[in-house]
């Protein structure tokens, strides 16, 4: 907090994964918007569309099937909306759920207990399945094997995942929030975070 306005001040120029973060820098800095400048991130080359055969040994490591999960790829807490992907989840027919468990992949982050146990009591019942963090050689095959993914975040600074499911030919429901529609264009079905 300190060093920041400082740095901002002397910086030459400025540079953020996205125009909604641009404009958060501007804003909250009072920088010239001539000086902030905008590179959107890339997607790596392993995030592209991968046969059955191809994921087969990651599916095998975390018991699912290819194409026959949603995916939710996030840290574990209150800015990722994990509790209202439950909410909609839950109210699916339980067959669906049965037939498309949700797969949560990705650290246990702060205030996550109620959210864990949420998660559990749906794997308890073969409808959730809780992977925790996964190793960045898998991620492309677990991205890959998706149905799709779904990234209902409430803030993000860029969003990486739905741009990588995208990669990979995985149809993407995101957050209509922050820079979500920015980084997915219209190649995603935005819906309210709320």
């Amino acid at each position: 907090r300190k060093r920041m306005p400082r740095t901002l001040e002397i910086a030459d120029a400025v540079i953020t994964d996205s125009e909604f973060v641009r404009r958060e820098v501007i804003e909250t800095f009072a920088l010239n918007p001539a000086r902030v400048h905008v590179v959107h991130l890339g997607v790596d080359d392993s995030f592209r569309p991968h046969s059955e055969s191809e994921t087969r040994d990651a599916m095998a490591a975390f018991g699912l099937r290819h194409g026959c999960y949603l995916l939710a790829l996030a840290t574990l807490e209150p800015r990722k909306n994990l509790e209202r992907l439950l909410d909609a989840y839950e109210r699916l027919d339980a067959g669906l759920r049965r037939q498309y468990p949700l797969v949560l992949a990705g650290a246990t982050g702060w205030h996550a207990n109620r959210l864990v146990e949420r998660i559990d009591a749906l794997a308890e019942r073969g409808q959730a399945r809780r992977l925790g963090y996964v190793a960045e050689d898998t991620l492309p095959q677990l991205v890959a094997g998706a149905r799709a993914l779904a990234f209902p975040s409430v803030y993000e600074g860029f969003g990486l995942p739905p741009l990588e499911a995208m990669a990979s030919g995985v149809p993407v429901m995101a957050s209509s929030a922050s820079c979500i529609p920015e980084v997915t264009a219209d190649a995603a079905l935005l819906v309210p975070p709320d």
